[in-house]
């Protein structure tokens, strides 16, 4: 049983909203796009489009488990993804 009664209405002291919304903001971090953090490891490798010479890798196993795994890039200039068999 959920304890809901019909008619009953709550209402809700405006000072404590306030409180609790000035409570949240005040722990809030707004992380913007331009501030990404990103946990990639980086290496000196040439983007193919801009010719930037450091991006973002990782790997990743995209075909069956004997064959070896994807070697991924991303440009940390121009964001361009290319990929490594």
């Amino acid at each position: 049983m959920c304890g809901y009664q019909e008619g009953t209405e709550v209402f809700l002291d405006d000072k404590k909203v306030q409180k609790k919304k000035e409570a949240l903001e005040k722990n809030l971090i707004i992380v913007k796009k331009e501030d990404k953090i990103s946990v990639l490891p980086k290496v000196k490798e040439v983007c193919p489009k801009c010719d930037h010479n450091e991006a973002e890798t990782w790997q990743m196993q995209t075909r069956s488990a004997d064959e070896p795994s994807t070697h991924f890039f991303r440009c940390l200039k121009c964001k361009f993804t290319w990929r490594e068999y």
